[in-house]
């Protein structure tokens, strides 16, 4: 449960801070992606399932290693599970 929490306050900040909403048409998801990049400050591992139980194959991914671009593939769903990450790129601060 609590993973599933932190995906989506993940998702939904890069959303914010990475140029647009999660989700949405796939035809202009796939259009601003062509336009520029969304280079990572964070690096972690998504899975989208289907639904809320999180069973069967993840119907989608996404992943990003630090200072590389994004990296979607398949279907964005409101059910992510982390497989890896979350990881701040610029280490501990202070």
């Amino acid at each position: 449960m609590r993973e599933t929490i932190i995906a989506g306050l993940v998702v939904a900040g890069l959303g914010m801070g990475c140029g647009g909403a999660v989700g949405g048409n796939q035809e202009e998801l796939g259009a601003r992606e062509d336009s520029a990049e969304l280079i990572c400050a964070i690096a972690y591992e998504l899975e989208y399932y289907a639904d809320a139980s999180h069973t069967g194959a993840p119907v989608g991914a996404q992943r990003c290693e630090c200072f590389g671009p994004l990296r979607r593939t398949g279907t964005v769903t409101p059910y992510a599970v982390y497989v890896a990450g979350p990881v701040d790129c610029q280490g501990p601060q202070g």
